[in-house]
């Protein structure tokens, strides 16, 4: 009898269900929710370790728990706001940090939003 097999790497990989959320277009003062969809694609257990701070008119009004386990296969739903108080186009990148055995890593999420 001969037995044999085929090993996979070891990876956590996150990723957005959209690399790039857009508000559209809303009245000066006006606040709108989106949500950021993240997914542990990989093969291997992550930890989130964190998110950046956003600048004004976006936020990050629920952020992940530092240190929170994030297995395989598993979602994150995150809401983001977008309050502008000015008219004009803005734009902003939604980073969330994990790490794994192999480090620590980055997803980046491209936030964009214009007012009238």
């Amino acid at each position: 009898m001969t037995l044999s097999a085929v090993g996979t790497a070891a990876v956590s990989q996150l990723t957005a269900a959209k690399p790039v959320v857009n508000f559209g277009t809303i009245p000066v003062a006006k606040k709108t929710t989106v949500y950021v969809d993240v997914t542990n694609s990989g093969n291997t257990p992550a930890i989130v370790t964190g998110t950046a701070a956003l600048p004004s008119p976006f936020a990050a009004p629920i952020r992940p728990e530092k240190d929170l386990p994030f297995n395989p296969s598993y979602d994150l739903t995150l809401p983001v706001t977008f309050t502008p108080a000015k008219a004009g186009t803005f734009t902003a990148h939604y980073k969330l940090t994990w790490s794994d055995l192999k480090g620590t890593h980055t997803l980046e999420v491209v936030l964009t939003g214009k007012a009238t």
